[in-house]
């Protein structure tokens, strides 16, 4: 297998480390140590003497005393230890009766009462495990409805087979009804998830304490000014109020920017006194000397006010998956997307979607004219069955998995940090990165009035955004002649983006005969279309990191999508797990 490598690079670490002093290392605005001379992982360090965490959406360096804490973190665990206590009685109480009604005897009175003693002994030792395992235990309060599924499928499975050991051992598990136990077991499973959920509910609602008076000051340039304005108010908690901007270039102040008034330029920074205006700042600036943004901080720290410290690279900013535990560091991660594992004669690329969507903003230009697809269970099916097709996929420049199962199978076979990467994700992602008017976008596809609204969600949605044209072609057999004045149209819009939803698997072969024909990369995404116009609801969050968003979908269409998801799935896990994958 190969694991490829990692450039870890670490600035004025030593003098760091010899000084004592905090040394800053910002983001250039190009590759640090040559990176692009290699096709390697890039993983550059944040060396700021801080912490690591998130405003909104962003990451970024902070000594900020003002986190979202939850009064019952310490609880939870004792919460739900008491949650799943009372359903071992209840559902005990409830199978008893279901069983033996009132004719229960003396005799079974007695074993029952140690069945049920030693499922409790069993629930208390599981609980006291986890509390010992603090650092991995995740809690309930932090979990999403699919973990909370997981976590209690996973909890309560183990239950009833420690406490088969446990009547084995004892020798009287020939002495319990197997009819008990298998009425007994589902009921504590349904009733364990309903209250852990009523648990959660709980915690979120009313664990919650918010900070009061938090209040940013943004300092960053001109020409950034807007797009970091956008994403703040997008991202930051309800309860965070912006309090103003300093431009360090602006000649002026007095004016706004999007509701936000311009407070301070380069001159003025040294006068700005909080006065409890203000008691945070946020700094984005992305091309920054250390000097300069060691001074900022030094500034602010001297009037005793918290500093946030953007974290950008090739003016992108760092966040989610790209931010991660590097030993003892916290890192920004670059993919050099080289990473490959083939499932069912597929090529998929592993990685996640903010590295996918970093990648492809940082290689637009080396991009044009190729194609990327996302293939799913059904495609990667369709892949195995029609060698042709699998040509298609395998000579797109990128072919993510989206679809949770194939992300799983390339997780079994060693790519430890492969993760779905679906395409109306993607398209999210890529929008919210293009904010910034940098990237511009073409659609091409659906029906005219998909488009319309796709049109008027994204520029809603997604303010700053650029698009250059949308078409809905016509749904029949084009002629040549239509083909080809259909490229000029695109070409003509000089998009950097054509996003193509013609549905698998027309829009793969679409891509692939208009390759080196287009002059922007081709990105196929099907349904996404729908999604971001609203026409179709996707699946709850919960429900697509379950990697149930199949089954969402079929229900809401079953008459169209029986044969694709039901006959897809059966023959994947057919192909994958009975006959194996020899591809």
């Amino acid at each position: 297998m190969d694991y490829g490598y990692i450039v870890h690079i670490l600035q004025n670490a030593d003098e760091s480390a010899g000084s004592g002093k905090n040394q800053p290392v910002p983001a250039q605005g190009k590759n640090p140590a040559g990176a692009d001379n290699y096709d390697l992982p890039l993983s550059c360090t944040v060396a700021y003497n801080g912490t690591v965490r998130s405003l909104g959406t962003d990451e970024f360096c902070n000594g900020s005393r003002h986190p979202v804490v939850n009064i019952y973190n310490s609880r939870s665990n004792n919460l739900q230890l008491i949650a799943d206590l009372i359903v071992i009685l209840v559902s005990f109480t409830i199978a008893r009766i279901v069983r033996f009604g009132d004719k229960m005897t003396v005799w079974q009175s007695s074993l029952y009462r140690m069945v049920l003693l030693f499922a409790l002994v069993i629930m208390l030792f599981m609980h006291f495990f986890r509390v010992t395992r603090e650092k991995v235990h995740v809690p309930l309060y932090k979990k999403d409805p699919a973990a909370v599924l997981m976590s209690t499928l996973r909890d309560y499975v183990l239950e009833f087979m420690l406490l088969v050991v446990a009547l084995t051992m004892v020798k009287s598990i020939d002495r319990v009804s197997r009819l008990f136990l298998g009425i007994w077991a589902p009921i504590a499973l349904i009733l364990g998830f309903i209250l852990r959920m009523i648990v959660r509910h709980f915690l979120i609602r009313y664990g919650k304490v918010i900070p009061a008076d938090r209040h940013i000051l943004i300092v960053t340039v001109s020409y950034l000014a807007r797009t970091v304005i956008i994403h703040l108010k997008r991202s930051l908690p309800e309860y965070t109020d912006i309090f103003g901007i300093v431009l360090l270039d602006a000649d002026r102040v007095g004016t706004v920017i999007r509701d936000v008034p311009i407070v301070g330029n380069e001159e003025m920074i040294d006068t700005l006194d909080p006065d409890g205006k203000y008691n945070e700042v946020f700094l984005y600036l992305p091309y920054s000397t250390p000097e300069i943004i060691q001074d900022l901080i030094r500034n602010f720290e001297k009037k005793g006010v918290d500093v946030n410290w953007s974290i950008s690279l090739y003016d992108n900013d760092f966040t989610g998956k790209l931010i991660r535990n590097f030993g003892d560091y916290r890192s920004a991660f670059v993919s050099a997307l080289k990473e490959k594992c083939r499932v069912l004669g597929v090529n998929f690329t592993v990685s996640n979607v903010d590295a996918a969507v970093m990648y492809v903003r940082n290689h637009i230009e080396e991009l044009r004219g190729k194609y990327i697809c996302f293939c799913n269970v059904h495609t990667s099916v369709m892949s195995r069955d029609d060698p042709g097709y699998a040509v298609i996929q395998n000579s797109s420049a990128f072919t993510f998995a989206d679809g949770a199962p194939i992300a799983k199978a390339q997780r079994k076979k060693g790519h430890l940090n492969a993760e779905r990467v679906a395409g109306p994700d993607f398209m999210a992602a890529m929008f919210q990165a293009s904010m910034d008017g940098k990237i511009s976008h073409y659609f091409y596809g659906s029906t005219q009035e998909t488009i319309d609204k796709l049109e008027a969600n994204l520029k809603r949605e997604y303010p700053g955004i650029r698009i250059k044209g949308l078409y809905s072609p016509p749904f029949r057999e084009m002629t040549e002649e239509e083909k080809a004045k259909d490229i000029q149209m695109i070409n003509d819009a000089g998009a950097d983006i054509v996003w193509i939803g013609l549905g698998a698997p027309k829009q793969e072969k679409w891509m692939a005969e208009h390759k080196d024909q287009i002059n922007a990369v081709m990105v196929g995404v099907g349904a996404g279309f729908n999604f971001h116009a609203g026409t179709v609801k996707r699946a709850p969050v919960w429900v697509q990191k379950a990697g149930l968003e199949w089954l969402y979908r079929l229900l809401q269409d079953p008459r169209r999508l029986i044969k694709r998801y039901v006959i897809s799935n059966l023959k994947y896990f057919w192909y994958l797990y009975v006959l194996g994958d020899r591809s």
